[in-house]
């Protein structure tokens, strides 16, 4: 087997939800494709996220309203398709702004910095403070600071 069809990624949509998925799974025999995420209307699916170590690997996820939470990517079920598990817990407090949404997911070592890309300044954070944010999946996160205010991806970074 090509050591490609061993990777796994991380898939997830913005409406919190998502899995682990072998790259082999992602094959389709069809011309058209193959049906892998189901994401709920309004929503839409993130880009997929390599796994590097799946026991030792972290997934970060981020809301549009500032809110992160960090948790071990063996939380996550290894699926082949469908919706998967919540990955964060998100208000369903209907208002008249815009839904709760994810933003981005990244997935990061222990020994990796994680950058906050938003409309201020990059907000970084080694591994000594991103650890702050760790907590089990589907929670619903800790907010980031005051300056983290619309949110646009997070970025990984090695150090």
């Amino acid at each position: 087997m090509d050591e490609q069809e061993e990777n796994a990624y991380v898939l997830a949509s913005s409406a919190g939800y998502g899995f682990i998925v072998h790259f082999k799974e992602l094959y389709a025999k069809n011309r058209a494709g193959k049906a892998m995420l189901t994401v709920p209307e309004g929503y839409i699916a993130l880009r997929p996220r390599l796994i590097q170590t799946l026991q030792k690997d972290y997934v970060a996820i981020v809301t549009n309203d500032s809110h992160l939470l960090i948790f071990k990517v063996a939380a996550l079920p290894e699926l082949t398709k469908g919706k998967g598990n919540k990955l964060i817990s998100l208000p369903t407090k209907k208002s008249e702004d815009a839904p709760h949404t994810v933003v981005d997911c990244a997935v990061l070592s222990a020994t990796e910095t994680l950058t906050v890309i938003s409309n201020g300044k990059p907000f970084k954070m080694k591994p000594n403070d991103w650890k702050l944010y760790i907590n089990e999946r589907a929670y619903r996160g800790s907010r980031l600071p005051r300056g983290c205010k619309e949110i646009k991806k997070l970025l990984v970074t090695k150090e």
